[in-house]
């Protein structure tokens, strides 16, 4: 991972982990946890791994219900929890993205738009307990 990277967690208190259910991403997931333990030791030991959020998820998938397991199991070896809500995949978020708008504006009542916004209270909730 970069410098900019490195300095973010440094002045970080707490990381949350986008990903997408491959097994690219999972790998992923290993050096920034590895990177994130080297910031602890050396730049800030009170930064930490709030949660893995799986995004552009297509449960019906069995290659993303699989890659999800592993990263659970994962999440568990580097005390990071898998997030309930996940983001699933359409289309409306690259048409978004081309609109140069963010879901919300652009969609939302897609059900992209419901899971980001039923992250948000699973992720506020857990926040503020």
């Amino acid at each position: 991972l970069g410098v900019l990277t490195v300095n973010a967690f440094t002045c970080a208190t707490d990381i949350l982990i986008p990903t997408t259910a491959g097994i690219f991403a999972t790998a992923g997931i290993s050096q920034l946890n590895e990177t994130v333990t080297s910031v602890q030791k050396y730049c800030n030991p009170a930064v930490k791994v709030r949660g893995i959020l799986f995004t552009r998820f297509n449960p019906r998938a069995n290659i993303s219900r699989q890659m999800k397991e592993l990263a659970e199991q994962l999440g568990e070896y580097i005390s990071a929890p898998i997030y309930k809500t996940y983001i699933r995949s359409a289309v409306v978020v690259e048409e978004a993205q081309a609109n140069s708008q963010d879901i919300f504006d652009y969609a939302n009542k897609s059900t992209v738009a419901e899971d980001y916004k039923a992250f948000i209270e699973e992720f506020l909730k857990e926040v503020n307990e």
